[in-house]
């Protein structure tokens, strides 16, 4: 048996998280957002990593969050988050994180729960100790009931992660230049045709993708961005001008 479960919503400086509705991935997209990346003397820069700063539009009060991505870098700043399931029973949890596209990151949690509300701790890094890039992520929850005549369940939490990577020494690659130092991101890779929601005191509130999204390009050392449009695509030049 699979249910769904909603999480609920955080802002931190450091990463945005809220619960989401996400739609099935589609097939592979023949649209791309294209580019090349290069120093400062205009070289292009092979191997240089790409992270989203996705902007937000909050329907409920017009305002917009996301785009430039300012928090502390996630090396530095030590974000935990406590990610929370119920269980009916005592049980044998295991909780394993995927990003949008459905690819393993890390194992969270492999142990004995008891009933009732649960947490487990949750840093912004990989099963390689690297941080990790904005995406939709979610987290599934198998259950096995240490009562053999209990039925075993799957619980699949959603939620959507906006991360400062390019501050980051140690990022865990979303995409990456070529020899070349082009780059091609799949629209299809993109959630942003999901709508995010979370309770506020007043009505739920909903958060939809705007078009303009600002795209970073970075290395271990420098970085820099431009916005990307999803509705008008062009060819992009991003120069690593700012030093870390």
């Amino acid at each position: 048996m699979k249910q769904s479960a909603t999480s609920v919503f955080l802002f931190i400086m450091a990463a945005t998280i809220v619960s989401c509705s996400s739609n099935t991935v589609g097939p592979p997209s023949e649209k791309y957002i294209t580019g090349i990346v290069r120093n400062s003397a205009g070289n292009p820069v092979a191997g240089a990593f790409l992270n989203i700063g996705y902007r937000l539009r909050d329907q409920q009060t017009g305002g917009t969050i996301g785009g430039e991505l300012n928090g502390p870098s996630p090396d530095t700043s030590h974000v935990t988050y406590m990610l929370g399931f119920d269980v009916r029973v005592t049980s044998h949890a295991h909780v394993m994180l995927e990003n949008y596209v459905h690819q393993y990151i890390k194992t969270l949690f492999d142990d004995m729960v008891e009933a009732g509300e649960n947490e487990i701790p949750f840093t912004l890094k990989d099963s390689l100790g690297r941080t990790l890039y904005s995406d939709m992520y979610s987290y599934e929850v198998t259950l096995v009931p240490l009562d053999t005549l209990q039925q075993a369940v799957t619980l699949t939490y959603n939620f959507f992660l906006l991360i400062p990577q390019h501050l980051s020494k140690n990022p865990s690659p979303f995409f990456t230049t070529d020899g070349q130092g082009r780059f091609a991101i799949p629209l299809s890779r993109l959630p942003v045709k999901d709508t995010l929601f979370f309770l506020t005191t007043g009505p739920p509130d909903t958060l939809l993708f705007e078009d303009t999204h600002r795209l970073y390009a970075f290395t271990t050392s420098w970085y820099g961005s431009t916005d990307v449009s999803t509705s008008n695509l062009i060819d992009h030049t991003i120069t690593l001008t700012n030093s870390k």
